[in-house]
């Protein structure tokens, strides 16, 4: 027994030792030759998805000897119609990254197998009523509850994108995402602009956007797809033949949407991201815009410059560990999403009564029962519902 203990005890004391460093006990350590895309990657082993990642964990998997030369996130996006989809899974594919496609329409309605605008009928609340992209295009005066589905909409890409981030630390393999979080301001914006959104509802939008992003690192690269407006008009409307008569769908909108864009994405992200833009209709063969891409250089910062690519730009392994503990962590991504409910917003508010109607609605449903859409499946707690009880609530401060 003695010569077991006298033989362990070098061990507990190392481990001690671990334990009780400084917050700074990591060597600086400096992801140099890591510069540009390649076709080519060399990927470690992925972290075990089925075992949660810790303090423990990161003392013995370092999240910097995973990154390689494709950790990054590219983003796609742009104007509907201009071949996103298929241009994600093409450059997703020729640098092996992952792809990720985000909030698509069918996401507004769709719970499970079940399409839940087929509890409409029984609605007459039209706070409460499910919206979809099709209403949008199809009905012609603007409807403010438009704004509370878009902050839903936010909250979800929110969620797609810490994912992609934490997939990233976790695996070092990157992602390209078919629109993210960062653009979301746009379609907003473009909501604003033609009455969907209420003053006050788009200062509480603004708002929740800057508290929730201000978390969330910055991508590597934007490639923005754009085409004439009457182009995209013409390609909406032959892909979707119901859209021929749509009050909503026509060159205004789309240039005012194309317009937001520059405003709201490209410009404000170019200080800290690399941004490229292409014409889809006069665009080169994608074999050499890959070609270009891989001598790009999409992390070194030129000097004075500590703007660009700064959340990428990590001199201590627990910079990047510490993050990834964070992304990890279910209890930390609510507290970075939460914020008080919008009470002087009707139109964006869901009132303790109106929620109970909806519950009971779809009570009378088993495919939807005790499964909430208007709080987002990832967390517990919605900002258009305050807990009750809490500070938050109305109720408590009367």
């Amino acid at each position: 027994m003695a010569v077991a203990r006298a033989q362990l005890l070098p061990l507990v004391r190392a481990c001690g030792s671990v334990l009780s460093r400084p917050a700074n006990f990591v060597a600086p350590v400096a992801v140099e030759g890591q510069r540009n895309l390649t076709s080519n990657p060399k990927y470690k082993k992925p972290y075990p998805s089925w075992m949660p990642f810790n303090f423990l964990s990161s003392l013995i998997d370092f999240t910097s000897a995973r990154l390689n030369d494709n950790s990054r996130i590219i983003q796609v996006d742009g104007p509907p119609c201009v071949g996103k989809s298929l241009f994600v899974d093409k450059l997703a594919e020729h640098f092996k990254l992952r792809s990720c496609h985000g909030y698509q329409p069918k996401d507004w309605y769709m719970d499970g197998d079940f399409d839940t605008r087929h509890l409409n009928d029984f609605i007459s609340n039209p706070k409460l009523k499910i919206l979809d992209v099709d209403t949008f295009y199809r009905e012609e005066t603007p409807n403010l509850h438009f704004s509370g589905k878009q902050l839903q909409v936010f909250r979800q890409r929110w969620y797609h994108y810490a994912d992609a981030l934490s997939h990233l630390l976790s695996t070092g393999i990157g992602t390209v995402m078919e629109t993210s979080v960062w653009s979301d301001i746009v379609y907003a914006r473009t909501l604003a602009d033609m009455g969907y959104f209420s003053k006050k509802g788009l200062q509480y939008y603004e708002k929740y956007r800057e508290n929730s992003c201000f978390y969330l690192w910055y991508p590597n690269l934007i490639i923005y797809l754009d085409a004439p407006a009457a182009w995209i008009v013409a390609e909406m409307k032959k892909k979707n033949p119901e859209y021929e008569n749509s009050p909503v769908l026509n060159e205004d909108y789309i240039e005012t949407l194309k317009g937001n864009y520059k405003k709201h994405l490209l410009e404000p992200m170019r200080p800290y991201c690399d941004v490229l833009e292409y014409d889809v209709t006069d665009m080169e063969d994608l074999d050499l815009l890959f070609m270009d891409l891989e001598h790009m250089d999409l992390i070194s910062r030129t000097l004075g410059d500590y703007k660009k690519f700064k959340d990428w730009n990590k001199t201590k392994e627990e910079d990047w560990s510490v993050y990834r503990l964070r992304l990890a962590s279910e209890v930390r991504r609510k507290h970075m999403t939460s914020w008080r409910p919008p009470f002087d917003v009707d139109e964006m508010y869901i009132k303790e009564e109106e929620l109970i109607e909806l519950t009971a609605l779809r009570d009378m449903f088993p495919e939807l029962r005790g499964n909430l859409m208007c709080i987002d499946k990832t967390i517990d707690v919605s900002p258009l519902i305050p807990a009750k009880g809490s500070y938050l609530d109305p109720a408590v401060n009367k």
